[in-house]
């Protein structure tokens, strides 16, 4: 990956000796946040407006309900258009982000909670469907069904927040905005690779890196639950980052971005498993609850135990097992090829590695 040499006494060296004054202006007012590069804003509209188009394509299925991949390919699109309103969010009017902003921020939460659902009823019909024990199968199948119709209770706000969206007209702001700025800057024969856009994007790199390092450091403890969840949204983050800055380093991204999503996806079924254990304390209390109100006792509830107690300790087991694939991974330094470009924009780290309880290193220098 190329360097950007730091340091205003540097400035030629870095954009070029034969650079004029206007150029050496432009990358003054760059560095101090007063002016955006046309390669970064080109770059900013390539992303934005391709998981824009995804998300308006994904609008309609979503409202039919026929397919559980619509709801999961819309928060997607819409979490990589957070993301990069956020990064990007100098490269256009304050007013207009504030409005995006507000629009696709409401579309994520409007979709979270029926993706999650759809998510744990896929899991546990497959586990349903593999039960060898027959004592295991009421306990599973009737918190399946309990899942299934809370999902149904969450469509028509799906629904409605889709609509809202399209009506809002959001989505075809941003395709029209960043359109303009794709055609004119084919026109002019502007390319993302520049200067300018490389130092802001090590810029970016290196402060994703560094959230992700500052929470590593909860692989050292095994029960770390909210710091392995903070270190996922860190390891999203920093994958979301590599994909739009991607066009910057040809070439040169492609194994980090798939050591990151591997990263996201070890702790994201880490904290699946989580709320798992949450989910079946939660709807074991609400039963024995409802069995007395109902029965005065709890004799009714005992056939649900053993399916909720094995589905429990399958969780838990699995939970350990990840977490396990999770240090030997993470010991291997998967994201070094980023790391050694960024160290020299990110702050001093602890050179001391932590361990996890099984004594191998999970953090290193670089980690």
């Amino acid at each position: 990956m190329p360097r950007v040499v730091e340091g205003p006494h540097r400035i030629r060296r870095t954009i070029g000796p034969d650079c004029g004054q206007g150029e050496l202006n432009s990358y003054r007012r760059c560095i101090m946040g007063q002016a955006v590069d046309k390669t970064y804003r080109l770059l900013a509209a390539r992303f934005l407006r391709k998981h824009a188009k995804r998300l308006a394509s994904q609008l309609e299925p979503v409202c039919a309900a026929e397919d559980v991949e619509a709801v999961h390919q819309a928060r997607v699109a819409s979490r990589r258009l957070r993301a990069a309103l956020e990064m990007f969010a100098d490269c256009f009017p304050a007013g207009l982000m504030k409005r995006w902003r507000k629009e696709i921020r409401r579309i994520t939460k409007g979709l979270g909670p029926a993706r999650d659902h759809d998510v744990q009823i896929l899991f546990l019909a497959e586990h349903l469907a593999q039960a060898s024990d027959p004592a295991h199968a009421r306990g599973i199948a009737v918190l399946l069904g309990r899942l299934e119709r809370d999902r149904s209770r969450y469509q028509p706000k799906v629904v409605r927040v889709a609509q809202r969206l399209r009506r809002a007209g959001v989505l075809e702001e941003i395709i029209g905005t960043t359109q303009k700025i794709c055609f004119r800057a084919k026109a002019k024969g502007i390319d993302v690779r520049s200067s300018l856009a490389v130092k802001r994007a090590e810029g970016c790199l290196a402060e994703r890196l560094g959230e992700l390092r500052e929470h590593a450091v909860g692989l050292d403890d095994p029960t770390a639950a909210a710091e392995h969840h903070a270190m996922r949204i860190a390891a999203k983050r920093l994958r979301y980052t590599l994909e739009m800055v991607a066009p910057v380093f040809p070439g040169e991204m492609e194994e980090s971005i798939v050591a990151a999503k591997q990263l996201q996806t070890f702790l994201g079924e880490i904290h699946d498993y989580d709320v798992w254990d949450m989910r079946i304390d939660a709807f074991e209390e609400d039963m024995r609850r409802r069995t007395i109100n109902h029965y005065g006792g709890t004799g009714p509830f005992a056939p649900l135990e053993a399916g909720l107690e094995h589905l429990r300790r399958f969780c838990r087991r699995r939970r350990r097992d990840v977490f396990d694939e999770l240090c030997r991974f993470w010991a291997a330094e998967p994201l070094r090829g980023i790391e050694r470009s960024s160290d020299a924009s990110s702050p001093p780290t602890n050179d001391s590695p932590a361990r996890c309880t099984h004594g191998r290193n999970v953090c290193c220098k670089t980690g």
